[in-house]
């Protein structure tokens, strides 16, 4: 038992370490907040406003004893106006009766205006949030936000996720998207002085005016979203497009690692050919006073879903990769050329000059003067198709 002065003593150390404490004086409720899966921004610039689209997760979607009218949406989209992002945050609450949480949305698409007008405010809103996410993947509308932001998707309810799952799977099975299409990769590239290509998303014709008419129409080449294309973004705004065969020497010469298959010909016979980047790495030398840039890629080639043409020997695969080598060798010449040439620094040409060569001084023209060389080394695996032996 204390005694009665260390007994006050301990008293009152206790009473003072719980006055500073911090409390739940500012908590909220799960069933206060409005949990965002995806986030639109588009701008009209003869109005200088922004417009700012909130899907907003449906609790209460589904069959339930809450739903006395039947099966609601998954998903709720609000379209709210406002001269700034912080106004607009303001106005939601004349819209919704929940408050705006934002750290769990999976999705961030913008309006080509947003992209070529307002990119930077864009990036620079969401990064100072109180849980920013910088870790969002980044799409721009080829047609009207208004109608991908209030369309359904197929097979997965809630369009955030269906658009999610898409962006995975090109990633890792084509060459048409690479893993740098996040928020924080815009903000990095353009602080490298280099361009950053972020996947389109278009909506297509037959647009479903409730989702009954969407699940019932087997035909899913009409009234659905489709992700094809790149939009180019530099010093924060868009300022072309990329067609889907350029963008596969962009990923390609950017270090991406997806696999992807493509019917070619080759050697005179067409395959069905698979091959992965498996290697990459880029030196920087001086040649004459002059900077050399050399990319080198190594490939992994299979023929599996080939039904056309496959090597019977090892001097047909030896053949097929000096063949793929050549062809790809002339299409990243020739996509290099192509931008380069519209002063797009698609490969990191100043970025990688300023890690290896420091000192050597850049001017506006150092696009046209650097060298930029291509040595490919492609490895045909799966030998299992040849018959003769080595």
């Amino acid at each position: 038992m204390f005694r009665g002065r260390d007994f006050l003593l301990r008293l009152g150390l206790i009473f003072s370490i719980l006055l500073i404490l911090t409390g739940c004086w500012d908590k909220k409720e799960l069933d206060q907040l409005a949990m965002i899966s995806m986030i639109g921004v588009d701008y009209d610039p003869e109005k200088d406003q922004i417009v700012m689209y909130y899907q907003v997760i449906n609790p209460y979607s589904g069959a339930s004893a809450l739903e006395p009218g039947g099966p609601q949406s998954l998903v709720y989209t609000y379209r709210i106006e406002g001269r700034s992002f912080g106004e607009i945050r303001t106005l939601s609450f004349e819209w919704m009766s929940r408050y705006l949480f934002e750290a769990h949305f999976r999705m961030l698409i913008l309006s080509k205006s947003a992209a070529k007008h307002i990119l930077r405010e864009v990036v620079n809103s969401i990064e100072s949030l109180p849980r920013a996410k910088a870790s969002v993947p980044v799409l721009v509308a080829e047609d009207s936000l208004h109608d991908i932001m209030n369309h359904f998707t197929l097979l997965e309810r809630v369009p955030a996720q269906a658009i999610q799952n898409r962006l995975r799977y090109l990633i890792d099975f084509s060459l048409y998207v690479s893993r740098d299409i996040q928020l924080r990769d815009i903000s990095e590239r353009m602080l490298q002085d280099r361009v950053v290509v972020l996947p389109m998303i278009k909506v297509l014709p037959g647009k479903s005016d409730q989702i009954e008419q969407r699940e019932s129409n087997i035909d899913a080449s009409q009234d659905n979203v489709i992700i094809t294309g790149g939009a180019v973004i530099k010093d924060f705004k868009m300022v072309g497009k990329m067609v889907d065969s350029d963008l596969i020497s962009y990923n390609v010469l950017n270090g991406a690692k997806g696999r992807h298959t493509k019917l070619m010909t080759l050697n005179g016979k067409e395959v069905t050919l698979t091959y992965q980047p498996v290697r990459f790495k880029r030196t920087v030398t001086l040649r004459n006073n002059k900077p050399v840039i050399t990319f080198h890629i190594d490939f992994m080639l299979t023929a599996e879903r080939s039904i056309e043409y496959m090597p019977k020997t090892y001097q047909e695969a030896i053949k097929m990769e000096e063949e793929f080598d050549r062809r790809a060798k002339r299409k990243e010449q020739a996509f290099v050329e192509k931008y380069l040439a519209k002063g797009w620094d698609v490969v990191g040409v100043k970025d990688a000059l300023k890690r290896y060569l420091p000192d050597y001084p850049q001017n506006d023209n150092i696009l046209q003067e650097v060298e930029i060389q291509f040595v490919n080394h492609s490895n045909y695996m799966y030998p299992s198709h040849i018959l003769e032996s080595y």
